[in-house]
């Protein structure tokens, strides 16, 4: 899961490079742009440049608004609780496990309340290290800090691991590894529940 990323990136920049160097062969061949003998001048090498960034950009805004907006149902498992929420893909939830590398669900206290026992949700809402060291040693081993940045700078996040979490986006359930850490989320009054991190979608 963590060489997605860098897959992708070699792959988009093979292709990039791929059609440049296609556009540069039959620019060659005709007199739109100037070129310099066989090579492409400065002009033409950024303004094919340019091309592509605008491509790039216009391609990730696309992508982006596709993910905005959708929705997906989340069925959590712990001990003999499970619980279901409906969840709102969130671009810009890149919350992420230093340590395991597990994307984290922002989960509207409520909700966290209906699956979490009241011990985790006193840590989570405490955000007190002492109340973590009294947790008993079973809910502690599920327990994850996780560094956030937010509108009042930067503070420590405190998520824990379901026993089994399935995701369906509308092709099936299919089981996730993933985080959850009960938030003060603005979703009241909408028919969702948390916040889904993009990636997993793209799973």
């Amino acid at each position: 899961m963590v060489l997605i990323p860098f897959a992708v990136y070699f792959g988009v920049s093979m292709a990039v490079g791929g059609v440049m160097s296609g556009m540069a062969t039959l620019l060659s061949r005709v007199d739109v742009i100037p070129m310099q003998g066989q090579e492409l001048s400065s002009v033409s090498f950024f303004l094919l440049a340019a091309l592509g960034g605008g491509a790039t950009f216009l391609w990730g805004r696309l992508c982006q608004r596709r993910a905005k907006g959708r929705y997906a149902d989340l069925t959590l498992t712990l001990g003999e609780t499970t619980l279901t929420v409906r969840c709102m893909v969130d671009t810009a939830n890149l919350l992420r496990d230093p340590v395991g590398g597990r994307p984290v669900v922002l989960l509207d206290h409520p909700s966290a309340a209906r699956l979490l026992p009241p011990a985790l949700m006193k840590v989570a809402e405490t955000a007190d290290h002492r109340d973590a060291v009294a947790l008993p040693t079973d809910l502690a081993k599920r327990l994850r800090w996780i560094p956030a940045v937010g509108a009042t700078g930067q503070r420590m996040l405190l998520a824990f691991a379901p026993d089994r979490a399935l995701l369906d986006a509308g092709r099936g359930a299919v089981e996730v590894a993933l985080l959850i850490a009960p938030a003060s989320l603005a979703v009241r009054g909408t028919d969702c529940d948390g916040l889904l991190p993009a990636e997993l979608i793209a799973e």
